[in-house]
């Protein structure tokens, strides 16, 4: 239980220190004096009680955290109502990372927004695919269904990776596919995504 009377606004104690039981040492004035001259501080905020004493904590700051999901949430568009505007994240690739800005879209029942990577694999001397590549210029597509990706292998090096945002329900409700910028990369016959 914490001690009222062993505290930080009176660090010795008022038992020790009482000018009423007979105590006039240097100290005991010494004491009062600090103890006058001292802002005094809340038993309650900013301090932990201990078997000997109280000792002053600094008040400890919440982490703040941004509440909005990257390339999952969405605004209205303050030009028309009707439409909404994706928010803003990054698309990492090995050869480039861009800024993902959606353009206002019209929500429709049972569509689905992605992002097609055009992609363009590489050969090595042995003529085997390596691991890498590159991306092309992107776009953000809706549609009621997303295409299957198109793998590069060693008679094709183009293909396209198709990245899935969100989709709208029957309801017109936003279904995120998750939060947060994406990696995108490719390992011989299979494209990586990483979001985070």
């Amino acid at each position: 239980m914490a001690s009222k009377s062993n505290n930080g606004n009176l660090p010795l104690g008022r038992s020790k220190i009482d000018a009423s039981r007979g105590v006039e040492s240097a100290l005991s004035k010494l004491s009062h004096q600090v103890g006058a001259r001292t802002p005094r501080q809340s038993m309650t905020a900013g301090s932990k009680q201990l078997h000997n004493g109280v000792f002053l904590e600094a008040p400890r700051v919440r982490a703040r955290s941004s509440s909005a999901c990257i390339l999952g949430e969405y605004t209205v568009d303050p030009d028309d109502e009707t439409k909404v505007i994706i928010s803003s994240g990054w698309l990492h690739a090995p050869n480039k990372s861009v800024l993902l800005e959606p353009s206002p879209m019209t929500p429709t029942a049972g569509h689905k927004v992605w992002i097609e990577c055009p992609w363009t694999a590489t050969l090595n001397d042995d003529n085997v695919l390596e691991a890498g590549g590159e991306l092309g210029s992107h776009t953000i597509s809706t549609g009621a269904t997303m295409p299957n990706n198109v793998v590069p292998h060693v008679d094709s090096l183009t293909g396209t990776l198709y990245v899935p945002i969100g989709a709208w329900n029957d309801d017109l409700a936003w279904i995120r596919e998750g939060c947060g910028s994406f990696t995108i990369g490719f390992c011989p016959r299979v494209f990586s995504i990483e979001r985070g």
